[in-house]
């Protein structure tokens, strides 16, 4: 809201600074001058329903939901711009972007819960504002990329076109897709796709449990860094979860990729004071909740990870 944020971090062993940019005035046709904003609007993103927290307990004593208190305090913040000078929305809003919602029910509890800070601090109806019709990305290079598109393409004219096509039929919308019949993989393809999935898993899921980690830059497979976060788990996760359904690996073959991760994700994090190995500590925390991402991936509810993820990561801060 000042614009006086910095960040720097090392990237490719130097020391790379980001800070906000002024705005910019430029001589108009006429003589006089134009002002073009310096920054895009920014959002804040709060965690979904499925999150808790012991920052506030509930009258039995559980965890309220984090969600809750992250649309009071960051609309709180928010305040400060809306009713002062504002720096960020012209249009005296506040957006938050609320990932992770799956179906009416869901996005209909967020609607009703921004209703209610609404009304808690005092904002007229609709300050508060959910989501948007982009992608986000976490490089802001790779962002104003991605931003072109929507500078090419009229998202909105677009939507009312899709509006108008007629509804497809019920049996293409529930068919799901499967793999052509006949279609056997081979044992090195299922070796290799089962390590890459485990790879990933236990290479975003010991920052998690062990250090509070969440999104960060983790080093696939192949050494390369990429931003990892829950969704993506969701997909690893569930992927290898459906070959054990379908039997398409075995619990013994998910067991072996898990192992042989283990040490590869190791040694990524050898330099890393604060990590815990994971090859040869069955007692790991991170380790177990890496396999039971996986092994209890059917009983999960839409496959979401935060649940088990929230109570691994109560057990590891418990023990210290």
């Amino acid at each position: 809201m000042r614009g006086d944020l910095t960040a720097s971090f090392d990237k490719g062993g130097r020391t790379v600074s980001r800070t906000l940019a002024e705005d910019r005035t430029y001589s108009a046709p006429d003589g006089g001058t134009i002002t073009l904003p310096g920054r895009s609007l920014l959002f804040v993103r709060n965690v979904g329903h499925l999150m808790t927290t012991p920052a506030v307990r509930l009258p039995d004593g559980g965890e309220a939901p984090e969600g809750i208190l992250d649309a009071i305090v960051t609309s709180l913040i928010g305040l400060h711009d809306v009713r002062g000078p504002s720096r960020n929305s012209r249009a005296g809003s506040i957006y938050i972007v609320k990932p992770k919602m799956h179906g009416p029910d869901e996005a209909a509890l967020t609607n009703a819960l921004f209703d209610a800070v609404e009304d808690l601090l005092g904002l007229d109806r609709h300050t508060i504002k959910t989501g948007a019709n982009t992608a986000w990305v976490p490089s802001p290079t790779a962002a104003t990329l991605h931003a072109t598109h929507y500078h090419r393409v009229d998202v909105f004219a677009r939507q009312r076109e899709r509006a108008a096509e007629p509804v497809a039929p019920l049996r293409d919308l529930l068919t799901i897709p499967v793999a052509e019949a006949g279609r056997n993989w081979t044992p090195d393809e299922v070796r290799a796709e089962l390590d890459n999935n485990a790879q990933g898993i236990l290479g975003y899921v010991v920052r998690w449990i062990d250090q509070g980690i969440g999104c960060s830059k983790v080093p696939d497979i192949h050494d390369i860094g990429l931003m990892e976060d829950r969704a993506t788990l969701r997909i690893s996760s569930q992927h290898m979860a459906n070959w054990l359904l379908h039997g398409v690996a075995t619990p013994a073959e998910v067991d072996a990729a898990f192992t042989r991760m283990a040490a590869k994700v190791d040694a990524q994090n050898a330099d890393d004071p604060l990590y815990r190995p994971m090859s040869g500590h069955p007692d790991s925390l991170a380790w177990q909740a890496a396999r039971a991402l996986v092994f209890e991936g059917v009983e999960l509810p839409n496959g979401y990870t935060e649940p088990l993820l929230h109570r691994y990561r109560a057990e590891a801060k418990a023990a210290g």
